[in-house]
């Protein structure tokens, strides 16, 4: 870009305004973790256009690794800010919790490693990724744990220990248990032949009325009473001795994790950057799924404080937004939209608000690639009919207090959009406030989109310098507005056609027209014109895109069929040179063998041989003229050794090597061949052309090795495609490269399909992992004689 930004910002106010939350919510849900929802949700306008340029640039990388390679690989992971917020009070965390650091850990050094093997495909994205720690040594210390975040015996030699001095006491009270309670003696009193662990001993369940005789003691009684629990006499030491092991084993467990937790303070800043770039790789997938699902894209980025929206789509609508295109900076300031209610005015200039907030989120839009949002300092919006309780104040009061703070603060590079402008008061004052209102925004520069239902507003929009008009269509037809927008136009009221269509009796409405000033209904009337003209001008428009799109399958269908002919004809060629060469070794060995027959025979049988022989020739030279085509002579200036030269109507080309007695021998892809000299034409030094099957067209300049249609509709990249492929060929690549993404596989299957009918096209297939796998395929041409290049 020709210079740096200054900062954006997005108040509060305007923030909810536009429901971004509500927005980033929807993106956040694609995400795979916490961590990525909290990434998408957590975002906000960059501060500058280096801010800007970086967050695009990572989401760039991550699309054409997932399109390319495929999904980053993900197991679950949580935040361990607040854990790291909380050992700092009690130096001291659980195992359970530890394991959250370690899953941490280990994500983000299968992500780190995913990427170091992908960085020629991502070097931003790697620039991030190389500055996580590499955990190897912790995760060895971390290691301990089990994957219920439980010690291994192996955590310390003590604790290894008292572990198995705690199962060897637990195995000799279970012996002595199981031959108490199956003695009979004993057995008589208890409520069933069993015991059990009860607040970590080890107890009998004994029969209420045998509690007086049973020999032990009592610990606790059921709920019902029916049953005490009572350990007996010589189990009573054992546990005590048991309730001391594992008492030490609770001490050691609690060293060793304390000594966890202190190594993982110390590693906080680590930590935190591994979290973070976990947020960030989730919360870009998150952004990637969502373009994937809507057709979303980043749009171009311009140095100037306008925008340019083409076919967007309001992010919250789904499947029922009507697709809109509106701009605003380039040759006007100021954008006046007019319309009935209901129509779509509020959700258009919502839009653009959203449009502009997104992009400086780093978010691609719902909308077409040749969308471009530029530089703004601060977005301001003043919608609905909201009114502050704590200040007791009206709407109109509401809507002016805004404005006013609005006026304090916006610049030249500022973004206003004001809705109902005018409104909530009476209509001549707020009609005329209105108006002085977008003067004062026009002198200070500011780019303003407002919308009104005012005349004069409307008539000021007509009449201003630098300030255009738009409306919001609306069908009469169907009495429903269509949501479109068309720039230009001012909007109709349709209130009395609207009454007049529903039934109102029409002296009724043409009464109401009487009553209309002559200036209201001149601007009617040619408001109503303008319609009328727009409507009949983008029928006209249709007609033609329907010719064009009719024209451009002509062109390709035509390009084909000459393709087919050229092939055929080059083949015709071959087959005709391939005679020609047999038919000239037939003529050669005919003339040695006549020499021979001279040198062996007597005079006379010589002579004979001689004439049987010269017949023969001259058949062969006379089919040899047919394939050459008859009366083919020298033409242009006589060849000299070393000139290039052509053999009439064979199509062969060569150098000459030399001439004797009339005969010439030209040198043709490094075979020789003797021919007549009055068969050769002498042709002029030229540039190599590409051969193969195409058209004798010049060669075009700065063709690129690849060509990207990710995201296009079939509609859009098919011709996009085939026009590549042509300038490409004729370039003379042997092959290219096709990005167009791994989504669904749609455009990748009609790409292949069409690539089957293309004749200069040898083969195809789709590119290695490192080179991007199922997002990407390579074409291979065609060369002269049909082999692949």
């Amino acid at each position: 870009m020709a210079r740096r930004w200054g900062k954006m910002r997005v108040g509060e106010d305007s923030w909810r305004a536009l429901e971004m939350d509500l927005i980033l919510s929807r993106i956040s849900s694609r995400a795979r973790s916490e961590l990525g929802r909290g990434f998408v949700e957590g975002l906000r306008p960059c501060e500058d256009s280096r801010e800007l340029e970086r967050r695009r640039a990572l989401f760039e990388d991550l699309l054409l690794l997932c399109d390319s390679v495929g999904d980053v690989p993900w197991s679950d992971v949580v935040s361990v800010r607040g854990l790291l917020e909380d050992a700092k009070v009690t130096g001291y965390l659980r195992g359970e919790e530890i394991l959250a650091f370690r899953r941490t850990m280990e994500l983000s050094q299968r992500v780190k490693s995913y990427l170091r093997e992908n960085r020629s495909l991502v070097p931003r994205l790697w620039s991030v990724a190389s500055r996580v720690k590499d955990f190897e040594a912790p995760l060895r210390e971390l290691s301990v744990l089990d994957e219920h975040g439980s010690l291994y015996d192996w955590a310390s030699p003590r604790l290894s220990e008292l572990r198995r001095l705690e199962r060897s006491l637990r195995d000799r009270i279970k012996a002595y248990l199981n031959s108490f309670v199956s003695d009979p003696e004993h057995s008589r009193m208890l409520q069933e032949r069993s015991f059990l662990l009860r607040n970590g001993r080890f107890v009998v369940p004994v029969k209420g009325i045998y509690v007086n005789k049973f020999p032990g003691m009592l610990q606790e009684w059921s709920s019902s009473g029916a049953t005490a629990y009572m350990e007996p006499t010589r189990v009573v030491s054992m546990n005590n001795e048991l309730s001391k092991v594992l008492a030490e084993i609770g001490e050691e467990e609690l060293k060793i994790l304390r000594g966890l937790t202190q190594m993982l303070l110390g590693m906080e800043g680590e930590l935190i950057y591994a979290e973070d770039f976990l947020s960030t790789v989730d919360g870009l997938y998150a952004v990637y799924r969502y373009s994937e699902a809507e057709g979303a894209r980043l749009p171009a980025l311009s140095s100037r404080s306008a925008f340019s929206l083409r076919r967007f789509r309001h992010p919250l609508l789904g499947e029922r937004a009507v697709p809109i295109d509106v701009c605003c900076g380039e040759g006007f300031r100021i954008l006046v939209i007019t319309g009935p209610n209901t129509g779509g005015k509020t959700v258009a200039l919502k839009s653009v608000g959203v449009a502009v907030t997104m992009a400086w989120c780093g978010l691609p839009l719902p909308a077409s690639s040749d969308s471009s949002i530029g530089v703004f300092d601060e977005v301001f919006i003043d919608v609905g009919d909201e009114q502050s309780i704590q200040q007791n104040l009206s709407t109109f009061s509401s809507h002016v207090s805004k404005i006013i703070r609005m006026l304090e603060r916006a610049t030249s590079s500022s973004l206003v959009l004001l809705d109902e402008l005018g409104a909530g008061t009476d209509p001549q004052e707020g009609a005329a406030l209105g108006v002085a209102i977008l003067e004062e925004f026009r002198r200070r520069g500011a780019l303003v989109v407002a919308t009104t239902h005012h005349e004069l507003i409307k008539i000021y929009s007509l009449s201003q310098e630098g300030v255009e008009s738009a409306s919001v269509e609306f069908d009469l037809k169907t009495l429903s507005p269509t949501y479109r927008i068309a720039m230009g136009i001012p909007g109709r009221s349709n209130a009395l056609d609207v009454a007049l269509l529903l039934g109102m009796p029409r002296s009724v409405v043409e009464e109401a027209r009487s009553r209309l000033g002559t200036s209201r209904r001149d601007l009617e009337e040619v408001v109503a014109e303008l319609h009328a003209k727009r409507e009949a001008l983008e029928r006209a428009l249709q007609e033609a895109e329907r010719r064009r799109a009719e024209a451009e399958e002509m062109a390709i269908r035509l390009r084909k069929e000459m393709a087919e002919a050229e092939s055929k004809r080059l083949a015709l060629l071959r087959r005709t040179e391939e005679e020609a060469f047999k038919v000239l070794r037939e003529v050669q060995e005919q003339a040695r063998a006549m020499l021979s027959s001279i040198q062996g025979h007597a005079r006379a049988e010589a002579d004979r041989a001689y004439q049987r022989g010269k017949e023969a020739m001259e058949v062969s030279l006379a089919r040899l003229a047919s394939l050459r085509g008859e009366g083919a002579g020298a033409k242009g200036l006589t060849p000299s050794p070393g000139d290039p030269v052509r053999v009439e109507g064979s199509g062969l080309r060569g150098r000459l090597l030399g001439v004797k007695k009339g005969v010439a021998r030209v040198e043709v892809g490094g075979a020789t061949l003797e021919v007549p000299l009055t068969s050769l034409v002498k042709e002029e030094p030229r540039e190599e052309e590409p051969r193969g099957i195409g058209f004798r067209l010049p060669k075009p300049k700065e063709v690129p090795s690849s060509i990207s249609v990710r995201g296009k509709t079939v509609e859009e990249a098919l011709p996009e495609v085939m026009d590549y492929l042509d300038r490409a060929y004729r370039f003379g690549y042997p092959w290219v490269s096709i990005v167009h993404g791994r989504g669904e596989g749609i455009l990748r299957r009609e790409i292949h399909r069409m690539l089957k009918e293309v004749p200069y096209v040898a083969s195809f297939e789709l590119a290695s992992p490192a080179e991007g796998g199922e997002g990407v395929t390579v074409v291979k041409f065609v060369r002269s004689g049909g082999s692949a290049a």
